[in-house]
């Protein structure tokens, strides 16, 4: 067996990406600060967050996915104390090909109550249009 050592895998034009093969990787992701500012603090392929109310977050993307039945995974970092925040990532309905959302809430004895939080994370998996 030998040992292959390298700094930098590209395609065979020297430059372009190379090609996953019977692998995935995520499309989008995002990690963002819902509290302040809705922040991103980094990402993959979004171009915008948009505020639509408390612990509710829309991010568009700078490429479209294929369609819209990419599969999408959220966490949140509630700073603020509870430990009762529950995740609820947006009906099929409202995500779109260039678009994704999750609603975060803090679950309570007296019903659930959208909540912001500090750091608020996704990823999409999928093919690119």
């Amino acid at each position: 067996m030998g040992t292959l050592k390298v700094d930098t895998v590209v395609g065979s034009d020297g430059t372009s990406p190379v090609t996953l093969t019977k692998q995935e990787a995520a499309k989008v992701w995002i990690n963002l600060d819902a509290v302040s500012s809705n922040a991103i603090r980094d990402s993959l392929n979004v171009s915008s967050v948009t505020d639509l109310g408390a612990g509710e977050q829309r991010w568009s993307f700078v490429n479209n996915m294929n369609n819209a039945y990419f599969t999408s995974s959220y966490s949140v970092l509630n700073m603020g104390g509870s430990s009762r925040c529950g995740i609820n990532g947006a009906g099929l309905a409202l995500i779109t090909t260039g678009q994704d959302q999750m609603y975060s809430f803090i679950t309570g004895d007296s019903g659930s109550a959208g909540q912001d939080n500090y750091r608020v994370a996704s990823a999409a998996h999928g093919d690119l249009a």
